[in-house]
């Protein structure tokens, strides 16, 4: 069993005067671009996925709806989650993460990722630095063991392999 973190692509610039809220805040459309080129490498890669949670900040469902296009996994069925928000505490995540018994991709945000890939591992530190759209493929941590780190891929690795 896997499960796959993936962080959220490039966003709009928080500095710029026009820029909505936090939570607001949208792909721009070279995020888009290069996410979907992102998730075309993971499809590449064959990734089976029977779910999707997703943070419900904008940047993050935009990129977990194009990876989920791609993936061939119906949109509707994205689930929303709180515990995948930026500051939320990676070790509540992890938690439940440790009782699920299906390929599971989280689609979120730096620090809340590389957090959660840590406390899967048994790591007191980060493992991980995910860039935007970059992906983190785990064997899933059971109740009594913890995870595996099996993969990191940069960006630019996965939209080359759906290229």
């Amino acid at each position: 069993m896997q499960q796959f973190f993936l962080r959220h692509g490039l966003a709009m610039d928080p500095t710029d005067p026009d820029c909505p809220a936090d939570p607001l805040r949208p792909l721009t459309g070279e995020g888009k671009k290069r996410t979907r080129r992102v998730a075309k490498g993971m499809a590449h890669l064959k990734l089976q996925v029977d779910r999707i949670w997703s943070s419900p900040y904008l940047r993050a469902l935009q990129t977990a709806e194009i990876a989920a296009k791609e993936l061939g996994f119906p949109a509707d069925r994205i689930e929303q989650t709180e515990e995948l928000e930026p500051d939320a505490d990676p070790r509540k995540l992890a938690l439940r993460l440790r009782d699920v018994q299906e390929q599971i991709l989280c689609v979120g945000h730096a620090p809340i990722l590389d957090g959660v890939v840590a406390v899967l591992v048994g790591s007191g530190r980060p493992v991980t630095a995910l860039k935007k759209a970059g992906l983190a493929v785990l064997e899933a941590a059971s109740a009594t063991e913890p995870g595996r780190l099996q993969a990191v891929y940069e960006p630019k690795t996965l939209a080359d392999l759906g290229d």
